[in-house]
């Protein structure tokens, strides 16, 4: 726990009059970003409600099965599917293909997904969507097969005319390189979504049938080779369908890795709850993270939530959600609560805006103001700032961050009168920025100089802005390679942007013993490419080749000459299940970047990717993630960037860490249910130092 809780007659705080006209600003900016948003949303629902738009499906469901218990819903829902597809937003039936019963074979599934790749009807961008209904299975790797589970057993799916014997299930690898395959011609804007199952345990309810296949399909090695590829050692290191961190598609799947999915009166419980929602809610304000939020309870199973676009609206690339963080508020005996604390950035004494709903962050002006007082790890106490009432609290009452006391921004301006004649109208602004919660703070004495993060100069008649933070100076990087104007348009925003970074950057870690037994490896990859004469994609095979380049000195030093591939290796030898975060923080651009985000699963049970005695890959492997390059612009002889790992024993929301640049855009680098689990977070910064040539 960090701090203590104090009384309703919190100290040392503004009047709540100041607060609240302080706020009107803020609320006024914030109102106009949003409002930008929704326009941009608005058309995008009106694309999607339009007489053509730009959806591709492929759809399956299979109930009567060759040599596995047949199903009685898997059918009916692909048809639903199809159906809402139709007649909800109006999808040509030419662009939507429907596999049910002996026409999904496994050649069938296979030639409709690379289908998918090739069609030339399909632009980059477009959206597709994969829905499958049926038989999952899980079975025992063959010797050589890295599939990246512990057990040692692949997962798949079961094709209408398996048999065990000339024609197997669907490997998880395979499905994973088809949607890869569709991802590199067409991008990333691909929704798969799975109602079935691959856990082969669970009661029987006479009343609800499971959708998995109990399955022993003695696979070969080279199964799918002319697809997925291996190298000659067998390491298979492509993405699975089903894994987290996913960067080539979003993932729907009916249930959590161990629990089984069902069908009740001959529907799929996942996908009748599905369709529901989307038909009542409307996919244009829905976002992926929602979706788990908002659907129906479903009594034994815990839909799952995968990839890193789960901000994004469904079947939407490029519109997300509001970026301003809001965390729920709520009374309990009699105290006000927040759902964030600490792990968010969560700090003593900061300010929240309280608000009835989130929709109501539009439009509405707030119930109220109220103060950190006692932080912990995942929540956060919160008191009334000195002699205000206590105003009602709804149950869908959200809190917005409108001022912290800690974290602030200090630059330096030299004394002289150049640089202060062409820096005092945008030094006035800065005093009178309302719209970032951190504090902007403007020193010019020498002695004040060491305690800055950045020094702001004029040079050919521009600002330019040099780093003092000694920890990144110390490896060479000493500015940021940008000149901007002195027009206060263009520096406030840069400035909020710095500001932020600084304090996701530098905002430290909750004492814990988490991080005793986690190894962390930064390896270069080995990729090779293999291609075929026939429309079968090309693939990729990658695995660590050389040292851990993540030293014992708590530096990785590479040469970035844009070419080499990095992957993480993130080991977990302690006996608690984790969920990490992976951040890039480029000190050249300001930029933020997700290596690794978990999954999400609403109010539902999530999964831990980083169970314990396990390990989890990043960049290459069964992980799903992209792997990190990186290159040095033109006049640069050295590069500093930082990856920030957090790990917490709970999942929490960090999905509104990352930011683009705002100088360009960046570049790219059962009994466990009654347990109670430790609630605790911890983080590790590692200077990532990018050389044109290695010193000697």
């Amino acid at each position: 726990m960090l701090g203590g809780v104090s009384d309703s007659n919190h100290r040392g705080h503004q009047h709540p009059s100041t607060l609240i006209t302080f706020h009107s600003d803020l609320l006024s900016k914030f109102k106009r970003k949003i409002v930008q948003n929704m326009e941009v949303q608005s058309l995008a629902a009106r694309r999607m409600g339009a007489a053509h738009p730009r959806l591709f499906a492929l759809i399956i469901g299979i109930n009567t099965y060759k040599r596995v218990p047949d199903l009685h819903g898997a059918v009916a829902d692909a048809i639903a599917m199809k159906d809402y597809l139709e007649k909800d937003l109006q999808v040509p039936s030419h662009q939507i293909c429907i596999l049910c019963n002996e026409n999904a074979s496994r050649s069938a599934i296979i030639r409709e997904f690379q289908a998918l790749q090739n069609n030339p009807h399909i632009q980059p961008g477009d959206p597709v969507l994969i829905f499958f209904a049926g038989h999952g299975c899980k079975v025992k790797a063959p010797p050589g097969w890295v599939d990246g589970n512990v057990d040692g057993e692949v997962e798949g799916i079961v094709s209408q005319d398996y048999d065990g014997k000339g024609v197997h299930f669907i490997p998880d690898r395979t499905i994973g390189e088809l949607i890869e395959g569709i991802a590199r011609n067409k991008g990333d804007n691909i929704t798969v979504i799975f109602d079935c199952c691959h856990s082969g345990s669970g009661t029987r309810d006479p009343d609800r049938l499971i959708r998995c296949a109990e399955i022993e399909d003695k696979i070969s090695l080279d199964l799918d080779q002319r697809i997925c590829g291996t190298d000659a050692r067998g390491s298979v290191t492509l993405p699975e369908f089903r894994h987290t961190g996913l960067s080539s598609h979003m993932l729907l799947a009916a249930c959590g890795a161990d629990e089984t999915a069902g069908e009740i009166n001959q529907r799929g419980v996942f996908s009748k709850a599905l369709l529901k929602l989307l038909q009542s809610v409307g996919v244009e304000k829905l976002t992926y993270r929602d979706v788990l939020t908002s659907i129906d309870a479903m009594p034994d199973q815990n839909p799952q939530c995968e990839g890193v676009h789960q901000d994004r609206l469904l079947f939407q690339a490029k519109i997300t959600s509001v970026e301003c963080p809001y965390y729920l508020v709520r009374l309990e005996d009699r105290r006000y609560v927040m759902a964030a604390g600490s792990v968010h950035g969560v700090t003593k004494d900061a300010t929240f805006a309280v608000y009835k709903d989130k929709d109501s962050l539009l439009k509405t002006s707030i119930l109220g103001t109220l103060i950190a007082a006692g932080v912990e790890a995942f929540s956060t106490t919160m008191v009334l700032p000195l002699d205000v009432t206590p105003f009602d609290l709804p149950s869908s009452a959200v809190a917005v961050q409108i001022k912290a006391l800690e974290g602030d921004l200090v630059l330096y301006v030299p004394r002289k009168d150049k640089v202060l004649l062409g820096f005092k109208a945008v030094e006035k602004q800065i005093k009178e920025m309302k719209d970032t919660p951190w504090q902007i703070i403007v020193v010019s004495g020498e002695e004040k100089k060491s305690k800055a993060h950045l020094e702001i100069k004029i040079e050919d008649d521009k600002l330019a802005f040099i780093i003092l933070d000694e920890k990144t100076a110390q490896y060479g990087l000493t500015r940021i390679p940008f000149l901007v104007y002195p027009v206060v348009d263009d520096v406030r925003p840069i400035l909020s942007s710095v500001a932020r970074y600084y304090w996701h950057l530098n905002r430290p870690s909750l004492n814990s013993c988490l991080l005793n037994g986690v190894k962390i490896e930064f390896n270069r990859l080995k990729s090779s490419v293999n291609r075929f004469d026939n429309p079968t994609p090309t693939f990729r095979v990658r695995s660590p080749d050389g040292p851990n380049l993540y030293r014992d000195d708590g530096v990785i030093q590479l040469i970035a000459d844009g070419k080499d591939i990095y992957g993480i290796t993130i080991t977990n030898d302690t006996a608690v299940n984790m969920f990490p975060y992976v951040f890039f923080f480029d000190n050249s651009d300001l930029s933020i970047q997700s290596f690794y985000m978990p999954p999400t699963a609403g109010k539902y049970r999530i999964d831990p990717p980083l169970q314990a005695r396990d390990s989890l890959a990043i960049g290459y492997g069964s992980g799903g993630s992209k792997p990190s390059t990186y290159t040095l612009r033109d006049g640069q002889e050295v590069d500093v960037g930082y990856l920030k790992f957090i790990f917490t024993t709970v999942p929490v929301d960090l999905s509104k860490v990352p930011q683009c640049s705002p100088f360009t855009h960046h570049r790219g680098p059962g009994e466990d249910d009654e347990k109670k689990v430790i609630e605790a977070w911890s983080s590790i910064l590692i200077p990532v130092v990018q050389h044109r040539f290695l010193p000697s």
